[in-house]
């Protein structure tokens, strides 16, 4: 079962939901990832990984090439980053013509406060 969230509210519901009964990670929204730590948080999500992110969420269709000129990074750079990110199910890439154009999979991401 698929639960898309709609307010903070509903979000904390879930998390205190989820904290209760873990089996229930079933009812995690599709566009949520956990993180076991932030040490992975932290190595995954890098600013310059937090900034590819937000560009590829304000432009439809742009691919790699146009992704590094306009960050000013190097394509392998920019490529590696979509791999990890990829990876890490957060965004998806797709081929359209002979360009491949990434999305975002994951808006959310939860972090347990301790453990």
């Amino acid at each position: 079962m698929k639960k898309e969230i709609k307010s903070a509210n509903e979000f904390f519901d879930l998390m205190e939901e989820l904290a209760k009964n873990p089996k229930l990670h079933k009812k995690m929204p599709s566009k949520m990832i956990f993180a076991e730590n932030y040490d992975i948080l932290n190595k995954v999500l890098s600013p310059k990984r937090l900034e590819l992110i937000r560009t590829i969420n304000d432009n439809e269709h742009i691919s790699v090439n146009e992704l590094a000129r306009l960050l000013k990074r190097k394509q392998e750079a920019i490529s590696r980053d979509i791999k990890i990110l990829k990876q890490m199910g957060i965004i998806n890439v797709k081929r359209v013509g002979n360009k491949k154009i990434s999305h975002i999979e994951k808006y959310y991401v939860v972090v347990p406060l301790v453990g």
